[in-house]
């Protein structure tokens, strides 16, 4: 396995691209249009998958090693855990408001504008956070040793959207952001 630190930098480079996906069909929908039903359905499955089975965890352990390694270090990052709990509290509120929306439930549009916003919202603030504090003290403080000694113990979990294997629920996401990143790159 890749760096571990840097598995984690590229899950949140994805989720950065996941989010602004999301954020299109939201906006859409906002400006009254319909958004790809399909789109923000596996966004809302990939959101409950991944981050809750592998990400998040991984952040956990290489918390523990930092706490182990310099407890100092690890002082900007103490409440990860508590705010992994938050996401993954809004990951399910998003997916039940997703959920109810394509039952044809009835459910205001502002409610579940609002959910997907606030989702949005918490989990860039939860990426630039780690970013910002996590991931430099971890890069600092622990050894080269201490990031194998942990890849050895992690799961082979491959990510559904981002990683090699083709995931059926996953590929006409995966389509447009790629051609939302191509068409953005060719604007800049």
């Amino acid at each position: 396995m890749a760096n571990i630190l840097s598995t984690l930098r590229q899950d949140h480079k994805n989720m950065t691209q996941l989010l602004d996906a999301l954020e299109r069909q939201i906006d859409t929908f906002a400006a009254g249009r319909q958004p790809d039903l399909d789109i923000v359905l596996a966004i809302a499955n990939y959101v409950l998958e991944y981050p809750d089975r592998f990400h998040h965890p991984v952040e956990d352990l290489v918390l523990d090693a930092l706490r182990q390694r310099d407890a100092d270090a690890a002082r900007p990052a103490e409440g990860l855990e508590r705010e992994h709990a938050r996401i993954g509290q809004l990951a399910r509120d998003f997916n039940g408001a997703v959920e109810t929306w394509m039952a044809e439930e009835p459910a205001r549009r502002a409610d579940f504008l609002d959910t997907a916003r606030a989702f949005i919202a918490a989990l860039r603030d939860h990426i630039a956070h780690e970013d910002r504090e996590f991931f430099p003290a971890a890069e600092a403080a622990l050894t080269p040793d201490d990031l194998d000694q942990l890849a050895k113990n992690l799961p082979d979990l491959d990510d559904p959207l981002f990683g090699a294997a083709d995931h059926d629920s996953y590929v006409r996401l995966r389509h447009n952001i790629l051609e939302w990143s191509a068409d953005s790159a060719a604007d800049s």
